[in-house]
């Protein structure tokens, strides 16, 4: 059950990387729509939001990666 709930998380954690990475353009274009920067501001924006995809998922990918590592050492369980 647990392998179950980590390959669940490894996939949410991938998606969620997509969405910090599209919101983060997404609220570049809004404000870009407000002083005229606009295509800047996806730019920085997806660049922000790529950011926090990096310390966030990052962090849950090093997390995931350990646990398999430490299910290699551990070796196979009947």
């Amino acid at each position: 059950m647990n392998r179950v709930l980590i390959n669940c998380l490894n996939a949410v954690n991938n998606l969620l990387a997509i969405v910090l990475v599209a919101a983060g353009a997404l609220l570049g274009y809004t404000s870009g729509q407000i002083n005229g920067g606009g295509l800047i501001m996806v730019a920085v924006g997806a660049l922000g939001g790529l950011l926090a995809a990096c310390l966030v998922c990052g962090l849950l990918a090093v997390l995931i990666e350990i646990e398999r590592h430490v299910r290699q050492l551990k070796g196979p369980t009947l």
